[in-house]
């Protein structure tokens, strides 16, 4: 007599009565489609949360110039930076939802998110120059590096 294995699943392993057994009826699942089940499960709880973390991150035109405000303040107590810094600040403030010319704002906010666009430009380039002029003063021209002991 010959024993189909993959209908059927150990029961009772590890006791003197195991045996091969065919599943109970239509609610008793083998092992192997209950971790499908559940894996598919947690994957569409994981993409549920996922969508609604990205839908719920969108910020308004007023709080995105609150940001751009707060990062003035800090750059504003820096005596210079980095040019990465400057790219990454500059990529941010060019995004269309942090510039109330391509959205809808009330003249107020608009009032103000010009402003703050105006110092958060002017104050990188003045700060993004010092950095600039800062490092090309630590170099040394090239025949500065010989070894003048010998002098």
């Amino acid at each position: 007599m010959r024993i189909d294995l993959e209908a059927r699943y150990l029961c009772e392993a590890g006791y003197e009565r195991a045996a091969w057994r065919l599943p109970a009826g239509p609610g008793h699942y083998p092992v192997r489609e209950m971790r499908i089940k559940g894996l598919m499960t947690t994957l569409a709880a994981c993409f549920i949360v996922g969508m609604l973390v990205a839908l719920n991150n969108n910020f308004g035109p007023d709080e995105t110039t609150a940001r751009m405000e707060r990062i003035l303040t800090q750059l504003e107590r820096m005596h210079s930076i980095r040019p990465e810094t400057a790219e990454a600040i500059t990529r941010i403030i060019n995004q269309p939802g942090y510039d109330c010319e391509r959205i809808a704002c009330d003249a107020n906010l608009k009032a103000r998110n010009m402003a703050v666009r105006f110092r958060l430009e002017t104050s990188l380039a003045a700060k993004a120059l010092v950095g600039e002029l800062e490092v090309a003063s630590t170099m040394r021209p090239a025949g500065d590096q010989l070894d003048r002991s010998s002098e």
